[in-house]
């Protein structure tokens, strides 16, 4: 079928793109690449070109990170995905990792989004896992 009118036709239904819905072809709700504040000033902050439907960022604690979202983000009912931003980590890049955690508590208000990055290193044949301020992430609500 080919539609090549802007007419309104009666009993067409297109509700549906190739078995998807509308609010399965949408991007992403939100996202924002976090510089982890490895600037002079030490502080973190979001890459403006990078982000939508972030309003700002903060480090209350070593590794800990607050994301404030813009109204209509809801963290409780849209879990987030996080990811190491290697362009924005210090050495040695492989051993970082970034985490989303659900919920307010450590520093974080119950709206914010709370993302916790760390340092692993093997001591004595043991995982040891550090808070670390200085690994960049993006962070996608999907």
């Amino acid at each position: 079928m080919k539609v090549d009118s802007q007419a309104r036709v009666a009993n067409l239904n297109a509700d549906k793109v190739d078995g998807l819905d509308a609010e399965q072809l949408r991007g992403a709700r939100a996202y924002a690449r976090v510089d982890s504040g490895i600037g002079s000033d030490n502080l973190p902050r979001l890459e403006v070109s990078r982000t939508s439907g972030f309003t700002a960022v903060s480090s209350p604690t070593t590794g800990l990170y607050c994301l404030t979202p813009a109204n209509g983000i809801d963290q409780q009912a849209e879990p987030a995905v996080v990811s190491v931003d290697w362009s924005t980590t210090n050495e040695p890049e492989g051993n970082a990792s970034a985490m989303y955690q659900i919920g307010g508590g450590l520093n974080c208000a119950e709206n914010q989004f709370k993302v916790v990055t760390q340092r692993q290193s093997v001591s004595g044949g043991t995982l040891v896992s550090v808070p670390a301020s200085d690994i960049g992430f993006t962070i996608i609500v999907p």
